[in-house]
């Protein structure tokens, strides 16, 4: 119908009035018969009986037309030589602005209001080629938009949601942050056609079309899907330099660049590069009222195209519009891309991405596995029911959890990628899988180091107390076991939650790798190596004063182990029986410099590089006093440290002065259904001489004839609260640290000694 118009199309531009007037009329109607198809709000629909339109839509194609026309008629090109005041530029966006704040504030439409102040700001700023109106119309949006915050409340929730979704991921910002998983889910090939999760995106197919489409097409097709619209806009664009009439240019210049903001809106916002505006994907997005008014301006363009003469009629302000339009196709494709390739490992992993979960009961999940090949973590049940489950809960605090709701934590999280089957496999069968089923291929397996004989049992010598335990092999650095306590119990962590987030112990706290303490007199064994590595003491010399107590807060650290009334105490005895009088005064002795280098030497200025979560030792800062340095130097200062730093250390003294490096995964299954060992996180560094270790070492303890450690105390706060340390090992390569919070130290020696007479069981090869 368009296309047969008469060609000046004089129905359009001399009765520009009576068409803006009806449109606007229609939208106002919507104020008093508005309702809306799907029920609720916004009420922006007329109709009824199954039949809606959506009085806005046609409104923006009958604006373009009534600024073209009297841009036409009453400023032409011409004007520009005039040199019209400010306040003649400037009325008309005033105009239209207090139009787009009243949409805004009656029907709470935010896209609409932007889409009308912006082609009216450009197409102003074409006729005139005057940066002012740009930046005059750029204020009035930020005092719109700092109004529209302050007053109505869905405005402040997307504005809030594009400074930072993630303060709110499952409330206000919940659209965006699933469109954004939704864009990582596809990566750069897509989940395959009919193969995304739409469903998971409220409104998926209107205001988050492209993300739908971006989950199942990928990069590719995002970019694929930009290019097109950026060819198409730009070949209006074109028509409008090859038009010689003022309203034919400014037409189909307002209609080029009415798709074009209308797609960059709305693109921008679901990929959080603009505040999210809600208006509609031209051409993709699900509505009657937008498809129509998008057919009706590409016939009217297509008109136009019939009028141009092969000789441009070139405007420089058209030239610069068009370039800022390039630069925004270029800034949505590297945002994008940003989303899909670069954060798309940390979103696809996030807790509240319901994906994962759906995959998950289709697809079967690696197994976790002990050191014999008995099951610790497995999924059970039927495709399409899979359900995760683990044998023993002495692992919990190890292994995390894989909950629908609550995400992933430990070794389910960390080797995730592994057990999903997203990596080991050949790239391309990955790629393949994920095209073909819109999942990876079947999970791997994984075998741990841990013992799960030696786990249970050390699961239950802590039951009902508070501490951690590591036992592990200091020669190769496999952890044989890890206890902390109080725990969870995978199985029931759904049910459980609301509990265990409430109380006050943490037990989803994995003290081993994540509770710092005070390290009390463990750092006596570090400063003694120290001083015979630098030949700065002879453990032979007898001290005077040894069995002086140290004042912490009121309270009196003492010797761990009563000493002798009759006999001597020299440096080897007064470590045997944790007397902290000397060493306090020996870290004095080393200085501020001189005890860092301990503190670094022994690596308590780093994590130990293991697959669970671990907190990083904070910052080291030198005691300011001489006093302070004394209190630092056994372990009474800022330092703290976790249970797994003081296992290294002190693997570092039983392994002849090398520090190991911890394996916690022993394997990984490979397709072919064999085994693949699985290399530490670290390397094993020498930092002693084998001889001081072993000096050391003869410094401790023998509870009998196959186990020998040492057994300190620290006290923790002004209340004088104790913790109690355990550092011992076996005949049989075998060490563990022991750290109970309260109790006593003949508690913590017994559940040491215990712990290490059990007798080794054979890993598998």
């Amino acid at each position: 119908m368009i296309l047969r118009a008469p060609s000046d199309l004089k129905w359009l531009r001399q009765y520009r009035y009576l068409w803006l007037l009806g449109g606007i009329s229609l939208t106002l109607l919507t104020l008093v018969f508005g309702t809306n198809p799907s029920g609720g709000e916004p009420r922006l629909w007329l109709g009824c009986c199954g039949i809606y339109f959506q009085p806005s839509e046609p409104l923006r194609l009958l604006l373009v037309a009534f600024l073209a026309s009297y841009f036409a008629d009453r400023l032409a090109f011409k004007w520009v030589e005039k040199q019209p005041s400010l306040i003649l530029m400037l009325g008309p966006i005033i105009l239209i602005w207090a139009i787009s704040i009243l949409l805004l504030f009656v029907q709470r439409d935010l896209g609409t209001g932007t889409l009308f102040l912006a082609l009216l700001a450009v197409l102003l700023f074409i006729a005139t080629n005057k940066w002012q109106v740009l930046l005059f119309t750029s204020g009035l949006m930020i005092l719109g938009a700092a109004a529209g915050y302050m007053l109505i409340d869905i405005v402040q929730t997307r504005l809030q949601a594009w400074i930072n979704p993630w303060i709110d991921p499952i409330g206000g910002s919940y659209q965006l942050v699933q469109s954004l998983i939704g864009i990582a889910s596809g990566g750069i090939l897509g989940r395959g056609p009919g193969m995304g999760s739409p469903g998971f995106v409220p409104a998926a197919h209107t205001d988050f079309i492209f993300t739908a489409l971006t989950e199942e097409w990928g990069l590719i097709g995002a970019i694929a899907m930009l290019a097109s619209f950026a060819i198409f806009i730009s070949r209006g664009i074109k028509i409008a330099h090859h038009l010689h009439d003022p309203f034919d240019k400014m037409l189909a210049s307002g209609l080029s660049l009415a798709f074009g903001f209308q797609t960059i809106l709305i693109v921008g916002g679901v990929i959080r590069l603009l505040p999210l505006t809600g208006i509609t994907l031209p051409f993709v997005s699900y509505g009657g009222s937008s498809l129509m008014t998008s057919f009706l301006a590409l016939g009217l363009l297509l008109h136009l195209s019939n009028k141009t003469s092969p000789a441009p009629n070139d405007l420089g302000s058209l030239r610069h519009v068009h370039v800022g339009l390039n630069i925004a196709w270029m800034m949505i494709a590297l945002t994008v891309g940003w989303w899909a390739v670069v954060q798309s490992e940390e979103l696809t992993s996030r807790t509240d991405n319901p994906r994962r979960a759906y995959v998950e009961r289709f697809e079967k999940r690696g197994r976790i596995l002990d050191n014999r090949n008995d099951i610790i973590s497995e999924s059970i049940g039927i495709a399409g029911d899979y359900t995760r489950v683990y044998p023993s809960p002495s692992f919990s605090s190890v292994l995390g959890y894989n909950s629908p709701i609550y995400g992933l934590a430990g070794l389910e999280k960390s080797m995730d990628l592994t057990l999903r089957g997203e990596t080991v496999y050949n790239p391309l069968d990955i790629v393949w899988s994920n095209v073909i089923y819109g999942h990876p291929p079947p999970g791997l397996d994984i075998r741990l180091t841990l013992d799960s004989q030696l786990q249970n049992s050390v699961y239950e010598t802590m039951r009902n107390r508070r501490g951690a335990i590591v036992v592990f092999e200091p020669s190769s650095g496999d952890l044989l076991a890890l206890v902390s306590s109080p725990s969870f119990n995978s199985n029931t962590i759904n049910q459980d939650w609301e509990e265990l987030t409430s109380r006050t112990d943490a037990p989803l706290l994995n003290r081993t790798t994540q509770s710092q303490y005070q390290p009390g007199m463990t750092l006596a064994p570090l400063l003694v190596a120290w001083g015979l590595e630098h030949n700065l003491i002879d453990l032979t010399q007898d001290i005077v004063g040894a069995t002086n107590p140290i004042d912490i807060h009121g309270e009196q650290l003492e010797c761990s182990i009563s000493p002798p009334l009759t006999h001597s105490i020299n440096i080897a005895l007064a470590l045997k029986l944790g007397c902290p009088s000397y060493f306090s005064e020996f870290g004095s002795h080393l200085g501020g410099e001189g005890f860092y280098e301990v503190i670094r030497t022994f690596k308590f200025d780093e994590a130990p590089a293991l697959l669970l979560d671990s907190i990083q030792p904070d910052a080291f800062s030198l005691p300011s006093s001489p006093e302070d340095l004394k209190l630092a130097s056994i372990g009474q200062g800022t330092l703290t440290v976790t249970p797994i730093q003081v296992a290294r250390a002190f693997g570092a003294l039983v392994n002849d002065g090398i520090l190991p490096a911890f394996r916690l995964v022993d394997a990984i299954e490979n397709p072919d259904g064999g085994w693949d060992r699985h290399p530490p996180q670290d390397t094993p560094l020498s930092i002693i001489n084998a001889q001081v270790a072993q000096a050391v070492m003869d410094s401790t303890r023998k509870f009998n004839d196959n186990i020998r450690g040492f057994s300190f105390q620290a006290i923790i706060g002004k209340e004088g609260d104790h913790l109690y340390w355990f550092l011992g090992t076996n005949s049989e390569d075998r060490a563990i640290v022991v750290i109970l919070e309260g109790e006593s130290l003949v508690d913590v020696e017994e559940i040491g000694v215990s712990i290490l007479s059990k007798r080794s069981s054979n890993a598998s090869p």
